[in-house]
């Protein structure tokens, strides 16, 4: 007698190794094994000085560069979240005229033409912080440069 496994035995562990191969094959092309994430998003709006998107990927977003007319400019903002809108701050304000946003996270980048056509300050705010010595406070609130457009403008804050 023969000493070895029974064909029984062998045709079950064959059948187990290839639905085991089988089961990995697919995982592995369907991506279940490799874990994919990317950062998109889309623009909803702008609102000098805050760009309003939605993060339409699958990973938070942290940084985003912002470039205005090519030169990239200082920006501020919170990690959003997949699903989530958020909003980017841009630190100065933008001057009047025809402009190109260009805002670029790590896996894709989006512009966008704008005009600034309208005033970039608010008469009652700087009324207010001029009424109540709040002047040197604008810079910090509303981006750099409010103060002196307040000035410009209305006449106020200067």
């Amino acid at each position: 007698m023969q000493k070895g496994i029974s064909a029984v035995v062998a045709t079950i562990l064959m059948v187990m190794i290839v639905i085991a191969l089988a089961g990995t094959a697919y995982f592995f092309m369907s991506g279940m094994l490799t874990s994919k994430t990317t950062t998109a998003f889309e623009i909803l709006y702008f609102q000098n000085p805050i760009i309003v998107l939605r993060n339409i990927g699958t990973e938070n977003i942290t940084q985003m560069n912002v470039f205005l007319d090519s030169e990239e400019i200082a920006t501020s903002m919170l990690p959003i979240s997949p699903g989530a809108i958020g909003y980017i701050n841009i630190s100065s304000l933008i001057p009047k005229g025809p402009h190109n946003l260009l805002i670029r996270s790590s896996s894709m980048s989006q512009r966008i033409p704008i005009s600034i056509e309208e005033s970039i300050t608010d008469r009652n705010i700087c009324q207010t912080a001029h009424s109540w010595g709040l002047c040197d406070g604008l810079d910090l609130t509303y981006g750099e440069g409010y103060r002196q457009n307040c000035c410009t403008e209305y006449g106020l804050c200067c």
